[in-house]
């Protein structure tokens, strides 16, 4: 039980060391990517939803310390993305298979930043003396999440590979229709 514990613990610093670190001094656009929308995904879709609620809680309360937005925009934003997906994924998407994770990683990265720019957009309505910024932070929300989008469903695919290759688990399984 330690190790499992010790596991995930480590699982969860090395995200958080990499999305806080190390992907914001990356390149231009590669800056975009956001690993921890990545893995809520995978770990909704390959665990169970208990351990994706406790990782974004965990995420969430881990990047409102480190963010400058309001506090509790990263973790209501993560309570979405996991909401959603399991919604998504129970009553719509009901096999898992690569499309199904490419599919709810779309969904994920477009409510996540949904949620965020709603936070913003609620802080420039309420605190902002000018509008005159609303264009230009729209535009670049929509340039971020369009490079978002790419990166996160690259990398998902990458993961999936990886994940198949090293592991038994997602094989996909044939029913034999030939043995009467």
């Amino acid at each position: 039980m330690l190790i499992k514990i010790i596991k995930h613990l480590f699982l969860f610093l090395m995200i958080c060391i990499l999305q806080l670190a190390v992907i914001p001094n990356l390149p231009d656009k590669i800056n975009c990517l956001n690993i921890i929308i990545v893995v809520i995904v995978f770990i909704l879709f390959f665990i169970n939803i208990n351990y994706a609620i406790i990782y974004s809680i965990a995420f969430g309360l881990f990047l409102d310390i480190y963010s400058p937005a309001w506090f509790g925009a990263n973790l209501l934003a993560l309570f979405f993305v996991v909401y959603v997906i399991n919604f998504a994924f129970n009553h719509i998407l009901t096999n898992k298979s690569f499309y199904t994770l490419l599919g709810l990683s779309f969904v994920a990265t477009l409510v996540y930043n949904v949620v965020l720019l709603i936070y913003k957009l609620l802080y420039f309505v309420f605190f902002a003396e000018s509008l005159n910024n609303l264009q230009k932070i729209s535009f670049i929300w929509a340039n971020n999440l369009f490079w978002q989008l790419i990166l996160n469903l690259c990398l998902v695919m990458i993961v999936f590979i990886i994940a198949h290759y090293f592991t038994r688990k997602f094989k996909t399984i044939f029913i034999d229709t030939t043995r009467t």
